[in-house]
């Protein structure tokens, strides 16, 4: 399965949205557990957004609420194959771009 940058990115961003409270019931800011209890809030794009960031995000956004994956049921290891399977291309263009030697070297005994 293919999973779209702007479907990661958008997960990101839309992962605390997933937060919920009772609407009868006002409990207390933080219980006795530690919890932050946060009521629902709208937050809105940046201000600072350039016009084509805003239609991206957008985008993204979309595709990742109409996308068939269940993301709540796959496991954390999942979801970073897929995460990195997605992630990957990029890494290579940037190898590609920017070709370096990485050696492992100590330096007084110390990992450098």
């Amino acid at each position: 399965m293919k999973v779209s940058r702007g479907l990661v990115l958008a997960l990101l961003v839309l992962a605390p949205v997933g937060l919920s409270h009772a609407a009868d019931a006002k409990p207390e800011p933080i219980d006795a557990t530690g919890t932050a209890h946060v009521p629902a809030f709208d937050i809105p794009l940046s201000s600072y957004m350039s016009e084509q960031a805003k239609q991206a995000f957008i985008k993204a956004a979309a595709a990742a609420q109409s996308s068939d994956t269940d993301w709540n049921s796959l496991s954390i290891s999942k979801i970073r194959e897929l995460t990195e399977s997605e992630l990957q291309k990029y890494l290579d263009r940037a190898r590609s771009l920017y070709p370096v030697s990485i050696e492992e070297r100590k330096v007084g005994g110390v990992s450098a």
